[in-house]
């Protein structure tokens, strides 16, 4: 199985911040937001849906 590497503290802040931002029904791998923060933390969108 392929870990990765793990999250930082700011990593998981930035994430818990978005979702605090978005509303119900807007988490999926295409909304602007989720986008943006995945190429800022050089993520893949699906860790962050």
């Amino acid at each position: 199985m392929n870990v990765g590497r793990k999250w930082i503290r700011e990593e998981l802040l930035v994430a818990l911040k978005m979702y605090c931002e978005l509303e119900f029904g807007q988490f999926h791998s295409r909304q602007p937001r989720i986008v943006e923060v995945s190429e800022y933390l050089s993520r893949n969108r699906a860790l962050l849906r």
